[in-house]
């Protein structure tokens, strides 16, 4: 079987010649390869077949061999797109390297309510070890899981190590550190000290570059003897100051004099910054608790990893959470977020806020046309426990997440008026002095879930 950029069929091993220029983009090379894809009659399995011709151009397919990617064998997989993210990812590969690709179907397992995963498909290749974060999300990735059960997050709340004094902004024992390693108690006294940034106006900037571009890596790299394949999916999300939150909610106004002019003397009205308690999120998923304890319990992450975490964080949260995707995102990645931090009122019991909650308050949430109009996806964390002693990851009941392609799709949402009825049917169930919300930017570290898939309700 002849295919495209090393690929090589299922049953044929034998290489196949290069796509040269001209003979089409990876795009239409994917469009013209779907087509052929089919079940494997014999057993477990798929195979590709001819994805271009001999001399390395789409070959043409008969628009009815379409309804071949239907009989699929995977259960809940959207199949044509999850190939189509594959062989995009496949034909985009640096040149040189040995590919093969695999569609694989969960074999015995095939109709087991209890399997949370629907379907899986593994592109494997042979590299040199790859230090950064790329290799384990599209387009780079090559294996994708999908699951409608509930998975299990870490929403990992986190403060920076800046020169805050602990009593407007606590600070765990251990972190804040300075260049040796030990905690810094006073940095407000001593700022110089901090290992992450001495200096206190370029603090916000270090943090947010350190975050993403040195911690990100370093918890998606595999070193020697360590794994985070059980990582299903690793995104950090940073929190704007200049994006909506529960201490500035839009709309903005024009500062005005009583005559509707813009104020004389605007440096004698400089609105006080009422900051967050949090800087930004580690949304973290995995398929199991298990999971979770396992990958943390590494030596790579009870100790590298934490002793990185104590030089970028003055505090963190460690809770656990059943993550149930009420709306899926359609686009693997959304610009940006607004995270919504919820305490209930005292009345009522966590189970039944969190019962409430998803079937009754997403029901509302879902019920406005401002939702479909400007959400791209919505979540719901529903916390159960923490991974040690942790008073601030516990008080959390549910961590709502929105995705918005912009922060102007944010205000608008926020603004629209169908959001009194969202806000009527919550104001009696919360402890709004212990709520926030915010919006950040988003940044996928890890990926391995492909497609979203709302989750089944229990």
């Amino acid at each position: 079987m002849e295919c495209a950029y090393g690929l090589t069929s299922a049953r044929d091993d034998r290489r196949c010649p290069r796509r040269k220029p001209g003979s089409g983009s990876p795009t239409d090379i994917v469009s013209n390869s779907i087509t052929l894809i089919k079940q494997d009659t014999i057993g477990f399995g798929a195979q590709i077949a001819r994805v271009v011709d001999r001399h390395g151009k789409p070959a043409a397919t008969p628009s009815k061999t379409h309804h071949n990617v239907a009989a699929m064998p995977w259960p809940g997989i959207t199949t044509t797109a999850a190939l189509e993210a594959s062989l995009v990812a496949l034909l985009y590969s640096p040149p040189g390297t040995r590919q093969r690709l695999v569609c694989s179907r969960l074999g015995s397992h095939r109709g087991d309510p209890t399997n949370r995963t629907e379907g899986t498909m593994t592109l494997h290749h042979d590299r040199e070890r790859d230090h950064t974060d790329r290799p384990h999300r599209a387009p780079h990735l090559r294996s994708y899981t999908s699951s409608t059960g509930p998975l299990i997050v870490t929403p990992t709340f986190v403060s920076r190590a800046d020169a805050t004094p602990p009593a407007l902004r606590p600070q765990d024992a251990d972190s804040a550190v300075d260049t040796g390693g030990q905690a810094v108690r006073e940095p407000d006294a001593h700022s110089a000290e901090l290992a992450l940034e001495p200096n206190p106006n370029l603090a916000f900037e270090h943090f947010d570059e350190y975050w993403r571009k040195v911690h990100g890596p370093k918890f998606a790299y595999d070193e020697p003897g360590s794994s985070s394949a059980s990582v299903l999916r690793y995104d950090q999300i940073h929190r704007l100051p200049s994006g909506p939150s529960s201490a500035w909610p839009p709309p903005y106004s024009a500062d005005t004099d009583a005559d509707g002019r813009l104020v004389a003397a605007p440096a004698e009205r400089v609105p006080t910054y009422r900051r967050p308690r949090w800087d930004g999120l580690a949304y973290i998923t995995y398929s199991s608790a298990d999971d979770v304890f396992s990958t943390l319990g590494q030596e790579k992450f009870a100790e590298r990893i934490i002793a990185d975490e104590r030089t970028v964080f003055r505090k963190v949260t460690r809770g656990l959470a059943e993550e149930h995707i009420i709306l899926p995102s359609r686009r693997r990645r959304e610009a940006v977020s607004l995270v919504r931090i919820l305490v209930r009122e005292s009345s009522s019991t966590r189970k039944e806020f969190q019962s409430r909650w998803l079937a009754d308050h997403a029901a509302v949430v879902l019920s406005q046309t401002a939702t479909h109009s400007y959400v791209r996806r919505y979540a719901q964390l529903h916390t159960f426990d923490t991974t040690q002693e942790d008073p601030d990851g516990a008080a959390m009941d549910v961590i709502e997440i929105f995705g918005f392609a912009s922060l102007n799709d944010v205000e608008d949402y926020l603004t629209d008026p169908s959001q009194r009825a969202v806000a009527e049917h919550e104001l009696p169930l919360l402890r709004h002095d212990a709520c926030e919300y915010w919006t950040g930017v988003n940044y996928t570290i890890v990926d391995r879930l492909y497609p979203e898939l709302a989750t089944r309700p229990n």
